[in-house]
């Protein structure tokens, strides 16, 4: 209450300071008393709204607004008088559309509209809802807006719409994976039945069995192989995969593995390079080191027609770093963060091109995270890979 009012209350019932005398109006007096319980009322019911309040006139001068107003906007009690409502709209578009709604509301055509906003100390922008209404203050139309703070709706709308999205790409990841799965299971599959077929006839010369056979244990070791991805996967997803902790000297391990890659490097013409630091010795699981040390030369071999193909490791201070870099065909900027997602191939998309289940770089990244281990990827499309992955130097 303004003390101009009290001293004009107190002037008209005898109330002022001053004065020995009762009231001439008690019944004024009792009726003034009511009335500001009323509008203490009003103001704690007011300010215990969840959303904002605003009572504004058309040119957006705020006569009242309550406590989660102030709030939302940074605006002190003293402050009020400074604010317009125009401040807190985000830019002139917006606000050649609000004042509109206000010139519509003073007609009496209520709206509900959403609105970007802003606070009126740090420029936040704020999404809200807006709902306009108009009404007589002191004799006069004013509009009162209840502003809804939507900010955690629109990041929970982004979110759900960032997840059907993910749920669409895994969907359609999932169905050219089984058409890719079908695809890489027919074909060993028709090569066995095939050839099997084709060893029984009586006229075959012992080079061509021998060819035969060859070839259906060719086709059966692919299979293997799909089927083994498939178990792996399964059970680092589930869970029950172990690791077997041991002392592992890595320079044995390179060795292996490039006596391994080499005949199939040397095939097509790419050059093989083993690159490591000093002998060393490290507890780890080994199978698993060398199944992702396989999965990434595969891909290496796989998506690399010319050049070379380099796999080697460091040690530094509380790790050892593992490499392995070719000259191939690279992945594109859009494809890179997801290349260890399930179903995601080298080749960006699940063409016949290339053979593979597309869940290598899955397998791989499972196990280093399993022995303790992070793995990444540098690549540029047309320029080739550079895969790097971490282990704990441990040792017993």
């Amino acid at each position: 209450m303004s003390e101009d009012w009290k001293k004009y209350r107190d002037k008209i019932i005898g109330l002022g300071e001053n004065s020995s005398r009762k009231s001439y109006y008690p019944e004024l007096q009792d009726k003034i008393s009511e009335l500001e319980t009323s509008k203490e009322n009003l103001l704690t019911i007011i300010n215990s709204m969840s959303d904002a309040l605003f009572i504004h006139d058309t040119a957006g001068k705020i006569l009242l607004m309550n406590n989660k107003a102030r709030h939302l906007y940074q605006i002190e009690e003293d402050e009020i008088d400074q604010v317009n409502v125009s401040n807190l709209i985000c830019d002139q578009d917006n606000y050649n559309r609000i004042h509109l709604i206000w010139e519509n509301a003073i007609q009496g055509e209520s709206d509900i509209f959403e609105l970007i906003s802003v606070s009126a100390k740090d420029m936040e922008e704020i999404p809200v809802q807006v709902s306009i209404n108009s009404t007589t203050w002191n004799g006069e139309k004013v509009l009162v807006a209840v502003v809804r703070d939507f900010r955690e709706r629109k990041k929970y709308e982004e979110e759900l719409i960032a997840a059907k999205k993910k749920a669409e790409e895994n969907d359609r990841l999932k169905s050219a994976f089984l058409a890719n799965i079908s695809h890489e299971i027919r074909t060993p599959m028709n090569g066995i039945l095939g050839f099997a077929e084709l060893l029984k006839q009586s006229d075959l010369t012992g080079e061509q069995m021998e060819n035969y056979i060859q070839i259906i244990e060719t086709c059966g070791f692919r299979m293997l192989n799909i089927i083994n991805d498939l178990m792996d996967i399964s059970k680092i997803e589930s869970g029950i995969m172990t690791v077997t902790l041991n002392d592992l000297k890595i320079n044995e391990v390179f060795d292996y593995i490039y006596d391994l890659f080499k005949p199939e490097a040397d095939k097509k013409g790419i050059r093989l390079i083993k690159n490591t630091d000093i002998p060393i010795v490290i507890c780890t699981d080994k199978e698993k080191l060398i199944a992702v040390l396989t999965n990434l030369l595969k891909n290496a071999i796989k998506f690399c027609h010319a050049g070379s193909i380099e796999f080697g490791y460091t040690t530094q201070e509380q790790s050892i770093l593992f490499f392995v870099k070719d000259t191939g065909i690279g992945i594109s900027k859009e494809k890179i963060e997801h290349v260890f997602e399930r179903f995601i191939r080298g080749d960006h998309e699940m063409s016949p091109k290339y053979e593979g289940t597309g869940l290598g770089l899955s397998i791989a990244k499972g196990y280093v995270d399993m022995l303790g281990g992070e793995i990444w990827v540098d690549s540029e499309l047309g320029r080739g890979s550079q895969f790097y992955f971490t282990l704990p130097l441990r040792r017993k």
